[in-house]
């Protein structure tokens, strides 16, 4: 471990010393060393579908899932899940839950990704429409319901009214319009969001598991044909802005087809009360170190570790101790420590931990234009990893 401590003034001797007595101890302990990463899959199940491994519940193989709820298909595809002929340039190992591609499973947050069609309505001045789509998800029979906090429901479109309809369980209706009459960029936003000319978007409820999107024209897209001959409505993450590189002129590009959602996931359709009035737990999902937690987005619950835990709380034992000494743990201690080691009279205002060290013309500047306001600077840096402060009266 190399530590390299300067910028202290004589007074603060005190915070050396306590430095370099929580460092001796943190190097004589062996979890310093990096642990081996904590367990994802069942012992003796080794579930990978192309570079992806598929965490327990979740699996492939039998007797690697826990229930037929959670097995998937790894199978070599294009994007729209075809194995023989289709787009052979785009084929490769995806993981597949009946329709739906999943992109990604965590356990931490009970969440996975998986691409979702778009719906569409095209026309051009000559033909009229040429050609339209709506979409359905149905995800009734799954352990998935579709993420209120994390999706938003978008349309894209100068002459366009988006509509989204579950009339199987929640029974609701909902979308939003987008009117414009001049073209639109929209990337041109300061955070690559839907600035609300050109394209709208609106929240969905929770509990959805049936969803019908459509998508409507005023007038055929007439007065604006030559710049929005289409209309575009789908669910997409909230966090993903690849929507704005759709170009609304371009109704044949493959990517104006698909967007990722996020859906929730859980295990089982009881509460985390009603476990603790059975005797009998065998079919309790949490490993040991656990906590259980009631799903916001319906019936059914989630497990995730214990603080000063990590790992898959889904197995036996997947919950593991974290590591106590870690670089940046032994950083955050040095420095909520601090004000005690220098006693009541001092106050501790912290900047951050970096992964690359400064240059020392940029730590220089940072002590000379704090001295002229009678604060103490001090930067200690740990295997590479580097943290600064303010110590002042």
């Amino acid at each position: 471990m190399k530590v390299v401590i300067h910028q202290i003034q004589q007074q603060h001797w005190s915070l050396v010393r306590f430095v370099f007595l929580v460092l001796l101890l943190a190097a004589e302990s062996p979890a310093v060393v990096a642990p081996p990463p904590p367990q994802t899959v069942k012992p003796e199940c080794d579930d990978k579908c192309g570079n992806e491994i598929v965490p327990y519940p979740f699996g492939i193989v039998k007797g690697c899932y826990k229930n037929k709820d959670f097995k998937l298909r790894c199978a070599y595809t294009d994007r729209y899940g075809i194995e023989d002929g289709g787009d052979d340039e785009n084929k490769k190992e995806r993981l597949w839950l009946g329709g739906f591609e999943i992109l990604n499973i965590s356990v931490e947050t009970g969440t996975a990704v998986t691409n979702v069609f778009r719906a569409f309505d095209c026309y051009n001045s000559t033909e009229g429409r040429l050609m339209a789509s709506d979409h359905t998800v149905d995800l009734r029979g799954t352990p998935f319901t579709l993420s209120p906090e994390k999706n938003k429901f978008i349309a894209i479109g100068c002459d366009t009214a988006a509509f989204m309809v579950d009339g199987e369980g929640t029974r609701f209706t909902n979308g939003c319009m987008s009117l414009c009459y001049d073209r639109v960029n929209l990337t041109d936003t300061e955070d690559g969001g839907c600035s609300g000319v050109g394209c709208c978007r609106t929240e969905i409820p929770k509990g959805v598991k049936y969803l019908n999107t459509t998508v409507h024209t005023f007038d055929n897209f007439s007065y604006v044909k030559d710049f929005n001959p289409c209309g575009f409505a789908f669910l997409a993450d909230q966090d993903w802005y690849g929507f704005t590189n759709i170009d609304p002129t371009d109704m044949y590009s493959v990517d104006t087809y698909m967007s990722p959602a996020v859906l929730d996931w859980v295990v089982g359709e009881d509460t985390c009360e009603s476990f603790h009035l059975h005797s009998n737990k065998s079919y309790y999902a949490c490993g040991e170190n656990t906590k259980c937690n009631n799903s916001y987005n319906g019936p059914g619950y989630i497990c995730s570790c214990k603080s000063g835990y990590e790992g898959n709380p889904y197995l036996p034992q997947g919950c593991q101790d974290s590591p106590p000494f870690s670089r940046s743990s032994i950083l955050s201690f040095i420095l909520a420590s601090t004000h005690h080691v220098l006693g009541r009279d001092h106050r501790t205002v912290f900047f951050t931990h970096h992964n690359v060290i400064k240059s020392s013309k940029q730590v220089m500047n940072r002590r000379n234009s704090l001295r002229a306001q009678r604060l103490v600077y001090f930067h200690i840096e740990i295997d590479g990893m580097m943290t600064d402060g303010l110590l002042g009266r």
